[in-house]
């Protein structure tokens, strides 16, 4: 998806992207192109969700692990 600091005002899921008539689209067609891919736009926002849940109980799981220390 590229770098997610970048702050140019550009939206990955808007980007260029191959529809299945072979011609590049971009815009709201590219994101109907991908919300299609994964059978609707209901279902990318639930892969979007559960990414965006995974990385923060990761990043929490992180921050768990600093505070153990191990005892002998």
């Amino acid at each position: 998806m590229g770098n997610t600091n970048d702050n140019s005002g550009t939206d990955p899921l808007y980007s260029k992207v191959m529809a299945e008539s072979g011609n590049m689209v971009s815009g709201g067609a590219a994101l109907l192109v991908r919300s299609k891919a994964v059978d609707g736009p209901s279902k990318l926002i639930e892969i979007a969700v559960k990414a965006a849940l995974d990385a923060s109980n990761a990043a929490v799981h992180q921050k768990h692990r600093k505070k153990l220390r191990v005892v002998s």
